[in-house]
């Protein structure tokens, strides 16, 4: 089967969400979480590793990044697109 990991800041959008997409037949796991506090991310980690599913794709869609090689980027630039 197919599942998802919905994770965000709005708990009541994350639920809407996840709704919809458990009505079309996509098991969703909704986690409300705000990356700028990057103390949290491994107990999220946590909470999705305890699933037991495997995960086969991470998406991240939050930020802003300046254009350059990734190569030529600096960690602190990783840590500004995140907060």
């Amino acid at each position: 089967g197919t599942g998802c990991c919905l994770i965000g800041r709005t708990p009541s959008k994350l639920e809407a969400v996840a709704r919809l997409a458990n009505e079309s037949g996509v098991a969703s796991f909704p986690f409300a979480a705000d990356f700028s506090d990057i103390a949290g991310v491994p107990y999220l980690a946590d909470q999705v590793i305890a699933l037991g599913q495997p995960i086969s794709a991470l998406v991240h869609c939050a930020g802003v990044m300046t254009l350059s090689r990734i190569e030529n980027s600096k960690v602190d630039d990783f840590k500004r697109l995140l907060q």
